[in-house]
């Protein structure tokens, strides 16, 4: 007496396609909800209204990189080593700086990326999502 099954091919197919299918959406999902945020750094960012060439403009999706061992995927976004000369001054802005003549410290915009990544979380997380599933859509 022998049993048949129909359509366990098919089953398998796709949970093998879903299992690899992190590999292939959790970079990009990241890189949007990336552009999300940099966006909103980039409007957040401390101007100076006479500067036409400011720093803020410069701020870029610094890296995306996924761990092998973990799977995870993550994503950096704001100042970086490449960028440095023209962003210095917002990374000053954001954690403070001490004057050197006096030793005051200088306290202002401070916090102002964390402000930033805060109005803007919610939305980038939405948007990593909705990538997501649409992946996930194709597949089934």
């Amino acid at each position: 007496m022998a049993i048949e099954f129909s359509g366990f091919d098919e089953l398998v197919n796709d949970l093998n396609n879903l299992g690899t299918i992190g590999n292939k959406i959790g970079r990009q999902a990241v890189e949007e909800g990336a552009k999300i945020v940099l966006e909103q750094q980039k409007k957040d960012a401390p101007r100076d209204v006479n500067d036409s060439n400011h720093g803020a403009d410069k701020l870029d999706i610094t890296e995306i990189k996924k761990y092998s061992k973990s799977g995870t995927v993550v994503g950096k976004v704001g100042i970086s080593a490449e960028n440095w000369e023209e962003c210095k001054h917002l990374y000053f802005q954001n954690y403070g700086y001490e004057l050197w003549k006096n030793g005051k410290m200088v306290n202002t915009h401070v916090g102002w990326i964390d402000d930033s990544f805060k109005k803007c979380k919610d939305k980038a997380t939405e948007k990593m999502i909705e990538i997501a599933k649409q992946e996930i859509d194709k597949i089934l």
